[in-house]
Formats: structure tokens, sequence, C-alpha cells
């Protein structure tokens, strides 16, 4: 069992260290933003009240929803990866895995953002949480399912790596040695390791699909929303959040592949064309799907709705959001038409897929804005004044720092672990398991899953007020948390399954296994 360890682990030049320093900036002038609206309140920014010409609901939110998006494109790519065995996209797995988990930690802040009183938001939600509400839904489904199944999967995923990370003179080896928790390179661990990715995926795919499609229910239900309530929310929100996280995946395996390419770096031809290749030709399709939702989203709202539904509408396309609207339309069709002219011609160009997938990132945000907004400043039933938002500076502050931040997040993860998986040969010789062992494993994960999916019921039922009226606290004190806790518990079973300690044999597997070094030979 051998590999080459990349040359830029805990190696630190004087660009890196420039640009860490350069993206502390934005971070720290969007937590001074983020104070002075503390101190202030919301009308530091550029929300006003629904009704009296303004939009509850800003920038933040439009980010929230997009960072929501990135996560769902990245672990739903990863997942799929492994599910249908796509071996071009297998080098960039662990990116679309960071890209999940380093997006929801920008998401989150958004959401803080928009709240008034972010501490009280905080605490009382886990206490008083009511299940009947999108808000639940999105919360504990989006932002903890997200989190949890990427951290799982992301964790699973780099055992091997951290193990052979381990056996160098590394700072900081306990970081290895507890991310390997027990990893020793057996057939068996291997194949029980291929064994759960799969069933995990499994899992995870419907599940954000799931937890994707209730960030669009929070608007679709809204009936009293013109240009929210609409049956397509949903299907549409899934679509553009697997659009953003595929062309940010193009832009980001296309810097990365850049980077390995300016160092005498033994995986610097892990992310092959033909990697572009697959995400380009991914993206263009998930396009077209999308352009087609908005074709008859807008054919329905022009000829058969009410008529404050027109009235958004009009707004959109031919009144103060045109621009945006007409704008978002543009990019995405060039998007497509560079991506679609390269499959016919079979002739791919990495600058113009890594312009298309920055071209779909804006348009999604422009979309993105053009949900949030229009319905609340001229989507209202009542004959209130026709309103207006304009994001303030500290709006593009706080943004802006979720940006730097997550960009700052990978630089930093470069220089401790693999960007890119280990190419790996070899394992140990095979090692018998006890039939006990064997038992006790299943055991244990069973035992897991059950305590987590019981967690989960009652949780959820407590949540949605069983047993006490409507109004009232839920008969269980934190059921909210009770749910989300049972939701980690339930995602975390299949890992108790991989990493369970019952591996017995009379073998001594004690001493490690040292990796080669210099390229291998093939």
């Amino acid at each position: 069992m051998n590999c080459i360890l990349p040359n830029r682990i805990w190696k630190f030049s004087w660009h890196w260290l420039i640009l860490s320093f350069i993206l502390l900036i934005p971070i720290g002038n969007g937590i001074y933003a983020y104070l002075i609206q503390i101190h202030e309140g919301l009308i530091s920014t550029g929300m006003r009240t629904i009704g009296l010409g303004g939009a509850s609901w800003g920038l933040n939110i439009c980010y929230y929803i997009y960072f929501a998006g990135l996560t769902f494109g990245g672990i739903t790519t990863a997942a799929l990866t492994r599910l249908l065995k796509i071996k071009e996209l297998e080098p960039i797995t662990r990116l679309a895995e960071l890209l999940a988990l380093f997006s929801l930690f920008m998401a989150a802040p958004c959401l803080l953002s928009d709240l008034g009183r972010p501490i009280d938001g905080a605490l009382f939600f886990p206490q008083y949480g009511e299940a009947r509400s999108p808000f639940f839904g999105t919360f504990t489904m989006a932002a903890v399912g997200y989190f949890f199944a990427s951290l799982v999967y992301l964790w699973l995923a780099g055992r091997e790596d951290a193990y052979m990370c381990a056996q160098q003179d590394f700072s900081f080896k306990w970081f290895y040695k507890l991310w390997a928790f027990g990893y020793r390179g057996t057939e068996e661990e291997n194949e029980c390791h291929h064994k759960v990715s799969f069933w995990l995926a499994l899992i995870i795919v419907p599940l954000l699909v799931a937890a994707t499609s209730s960030l669009g229910v929070v608007f679709g239900i809204q009936v009293g929303r013109p240009g929210w309530f609409d049956a397509l929310q949903a299907p549409e929100f899934v679509v553009l959040a697997a659009i953003s996280g595929v062309g940010a995946l193009i832009f980001i395996s296309a810097v990365v592949r850049s980077v390995l390419h300016t160092e005498d770096d033994p995986y610097k031809d892990a992310i092959s064309q033909k990697t572009l290749r697959w995400l380009s030709n991914l993206l263009w399709i998930l396009i077209l799907i999308y352009l087609y939702f908005m074709a008859v989203d807008l054919l329905t709202s022009i000829y058969s709705s009410e008529t404050i539904e027109k009235v958004v509408t009009r707004a959109t396309l031919f009144g103060p959001y045109a621009p945006i609207f007409w704008t978002m339309i543009g990019l995405f069709l060039i998007s497509f038409l560079i991506l679609f002219i390269q499959y016919v011609f079979k002739h791919y160009k990495t600058g113009l897929m890594v312009a298309a997938g920055v071209m779909v990132n804006f348009a999604a945000v422009l979309k993105r804005y053009l949900i949030v907004i229009p319905s609340q400043t001229y989507g209202t039933y009542l004959p209130y004044i026709h309103g207006h938002y304009y994001p303030t500076w500290g709006e593009y502050s706080i943004v802006t720092a979720a940006f730097a931040a997550e960009l700052l997040l990978f630089l930093l993860f470069m220089k401790v672990f693999p960007i890119i998986p280990l190419k790996i040969t070899g394992t140990r010789p095979s090692v018998p398991i006890k039939p006990w062992g064997k038992i006790l494993k299943k055991a244990f994960f069973v035992g897991t899953l059950s305590f987590g999916l019981t967690l989960t019921v009652v949780g959820f039922l407590a949540s949605a007020r069983i047993g006490v009226k409507p109004y009232l606290d839920p008969i269980i004190p934190w059921s909210p948390v009770v749910f989300i806790i049972g939701v980690m518990i339930s995602l975390y079973s299949p890992a108790v399954y991989e990493v369970s300690p019952f591996n017995f044999s009379s073998r001594d597997l004690s001493q490690p296994i040292k990796p080669v070094s210099g390229r291998k030979q093939e």
C-alpha cells in the first residue's frame, strides 16, 4: 500500500501568504458592517417594511439561497459520482465535498444577518420551532441535513488519505490520526468503505433534493404573495441549485488544475480535460431544463394568472427589474450556446468552459434576486404603493466577506490535506473478522440508526404540537433540537458501521505502512 503525497502540504509560499492576507481585508470589513447592523438595527440596510415602500427580505436572503444551492450542487455531484461510478469526476469529489461544506458555513451568517435580533432567533427557534412552519424544514433539513451529510461524507472519504498523511513527519499528526480513526488499509476496510459510500450516496441524494425543495416550498406556498405562489418553485430551486453548483465546480476545478500545473506536483494531471468536459455537458443540459421551467412559468403568469400576478410579471419583464431579468436570460443563453457548440463540434476550450461556469453563477444570483424582491415590492393584494429595494454597502460587505472566507477556507485546506484524492496502490493482506465482530458491527449500526430515527420522529411530533394546543409550547422542551440530533445521528449511522472497532484478528497490524517517496513507477 503506497502513494505519492502532494508537494504543497505544509509549505507556504509568498503568493499564498499575500493572497490570504488580502482575503482578510473584505472579511474584516464584513465583520465591521455586521457589527454596525447589530448596533443600529436593520435600518442600516436597504430593507424596509412591505407596504410602506420596501422589502423585508433582501440581499442576504438571496445569497443564503445561493450558498445553499452551491451546497446542494457540490454534495450531490460527489454522491452521484460514487453512486454511478463516474471515473472522470472522481478527482474532483473532494472539491465538491468542500464546496458543499464551506458554502453552508457562508449561508449561515447570511441568514443570521437578515434577522433584526439574531441572538433571539438563534435561541428561540431551537426551543419553540413549529414543524408546520416552512422555515422549520428549511433550517433542519437544508442547514443540518446539508451540513452533517457533507461532513460525514468528507470524513469517510478522507480516512485513507489521512492515514497516509499520518505516516509523514507533518505538524499536527494527531489531526491526521484522529481523521483516520483507526484506519489500517485492509481489504475488508476498503470493501466496507465502498459499500457504505454507495448506500450513503443513495440516501443523501433524495434527502438533498427534499431539503432543496423545502427552500422552494417556503416561497411556493405563500398563497397571498403573487410571484411566489407556484407549484414549480420546488423543482426550479433544485435545478437552479444544481446549475450554480456545477458551474462553481467547473471554475474551482480549473483553478486547482492551473495551480497544480505551476508546481512540480505528482497530481498536476489528476484533473483532466475529460473532467471539465463531463461537467460542462452536464451544465448545458441543466440550463436547458431550467430555461424550459422559466418559459412555462412566464407563459402561465402572463396569460392565465390574476391581475396582481401580471403586475409582478410585467415589472420583471418590462419594468424596473427588466435590466436584471434580461441580463440573467442573456447570461444563461450565452452559457448554453458556448457549452452546446463545444459539445456538437467536440472541441472544448477550458477558458470558455470556465467563462460559462462563472456566467451561470452570476445569472443564478440575479434569478434569486428576482425571486425574492419583486414579489415584495410589487406583489401585494392590498392597495399599497409600489416599493423599491437598493442594497447598502453593509449588505454588500457581508456578502463579499462570505465569498472571501470561503476562498480562504479552500486555501487553508490545501495546505493541510490533499485537495485531490491520493493515488493509493495496494492494500494490506486480508484480515478475517471474527464472526461475533461482524455481529457487533451490524448491531452497533442498527442500534445507532434506530436511536436516530426514534429521536427524529419524537422530535418532529413534539415540534408539531402533538398532544398540546398549536399555540402552546411543545410537550417536550427543545423538541426541534431533539429532531435535529435525530437527523444527525441517523446520518452518522453509516459511519458507525464503517469505523466500528470490531475488526478482531490475530494478525499484527500495528506497524505503519510507509508511503513511497518520488513518482510512482508505472
